[in-house]
């Protein structure tokens, strides 16, 4: 889905998450919603985002 006020987004995944995996996941979504969505309600590209590895120590594991 698509909001207009929303300029970037932060993914914040775990340190051992593949970044590359996220970002296929993405696209798959992106894909169906826009397949699926009044075009007015969605967008064919994400927000711009980032993402944040957590590190393990603020996961609670050390």
């Amino acid at each position: 889905m698509y909001n207009k006020n929303v300029s970037l987004v932060t993914f914040h995944i775990d340190s051992e998450t593949d970044e590359d995996d996220v970002i296929s996941t993405l696209q798959r979504k992106v894909e169906q919603w826009v397949s699926g969505v009044c075009p007015t309600w969605s967008r064919l590209v994400t927000t711009p985002y980032t993402m944040t590895k957590i590190p393990r120590t603020v996961r609670g594991e050390a």
